[in-house]
């Protein structure tokens, strides 16, 4: 099958006004694709982004001492998890993998610059309707329409199986993400902050376990052991756990500052960062990544790290993204 790129874009949305914020819902003449060319479709993915909502300084919605932006992170991480396990043969990009500040339109950038067939992009719903629950995902009426209906409808029917949570249905939206993605995409959000019984569930490890599994066979459709190879699978994937097992007993070589994440290389001559010097610059997944090292201790950093702080506060330009972190 010719390889097409495929954007899924997993939003947590935020809907502060009775649980329906900035979409359209209304019918559309597109048509529906059959479970054959999308289970091929499904096949041929080779390359997965996935995009933690929020981060850094923009927590999201909240609720009690849950914050949007690090459920999303959690839920990402453990939906890469669950693909490298199944699908080890797939390539899944973070947009973050840390809590740092990523530009909404420099999300699907990196699905699009990295060739991506699928995008995933988690958030957190929340309301000021108390009573509004449940899960719902949208498409965008673009290029790509019909293959994003199609996996928008088999994500739902997953939530409906397997999780207790109530489907909102499949909808058509205009966000940002669905409309720059130059591939397929849908935008899944998996319940509300806002709900009592929402938020329990989608809090808890039976929960998470239960959602993240059924954004997996949405995508990919119901695991088969024996068609998928997995017990050569599972003993590949030992013997590198074992590895990186290793590499996190390895001791801490010391501490670098991390200045902060960007899609534009910034310009190092002025400004805020005119205050360090032999800045570090690398770039991965189509974004720019800066930081200082040469730190032996994590105090030192620190003090490295509200200096620079301190000193971008007085230009009004400050280092939202800084943190200190070990160097193996």
């Amino acid at each position: 099958m010719k390889s097409s790129f495929f954007f899924i874009t997993i939003l947590f949305s935020l809907n502060f006004i009775f649980g329906q914020e900035y979409y359209f819902n209304f019918e559309t003449d597109i048509k529906n694709i059959d479970t054959v060319a999308l289970n091929a479709y499904a096949d041929d993915i080779k390359i997965i982004v996935i995009d933690a909502g929020h981060g850094g300084t923009i927590n999201g919605a909240s609720k009690k001492k849950v914050k949007e932006k690090n459920l999303t992170l959690k839920y990402a991480l453990a939906l890469k998890k669950l693909i490298n396990e199944k699908k080890p043969k797939v390539k899944v990009i973070m947009t973050r993998s840390t809590d740092v500040n990523v530009e909404l339109e420099d999300r699907p950038k990196v699905a699009n610059e990295n060739k991506a067939d699928l995008f995933i992009s988690i958030h957190v719903n929340s309301t000021l309707n108390k009573t509004a629950t449940g899960t719902e995902t949208f498409y965008y009426t673009g290029t790509h329409a019909t293959i994003s209906k199609g996996i928008a409808q088999k994500i739902q029917e997953q939530y409906a199986k397997n999780t207790a949570l109530e489907s909102r249905g499949v909808k058509v939206a205009n966000y940002q993400v669905l409309r720059e993605a130059n591939v397929p995409a849908v935008l899944t959000e998996i319940g509300f902050l806002s709900n009592k019984k929402d938020l329990k569930y989608i809090t808890s490890e039976k929960g998470q376990e239960k959602i993240v599994l059924s954004i997996y066979n949405g995508i990919f459709g119901e695991t088969d052991e024996k068609k998928d190879d997995k017990k050569d699978e599972k003993k590949d994937e030992k013997k590198d756990e074992k590895k990186d097992e290793k590499k996190d007993e390895e001791p801490v070589k010391g501490y670098i500052v991390q200045l902060g994440v960007y899609a534009n290389k910034p310009d190092t001559t002025k400004g805020k960062w005119t205050y360090t010097k032999d800045i570090k610059m690398v770039k991965e997944t189509g974004l720019y990544i800066l930081y200082v090292e040469g730190f032996k201790d994590k105090a030192e950093a620190e003090k490295e790290r509200d200096r620079l702080k301190e000193k971008a506060a007085k230009l009004d330009d400050n280092f939202n993204d800084i943190f200190v972190k070990e160097k193996k």
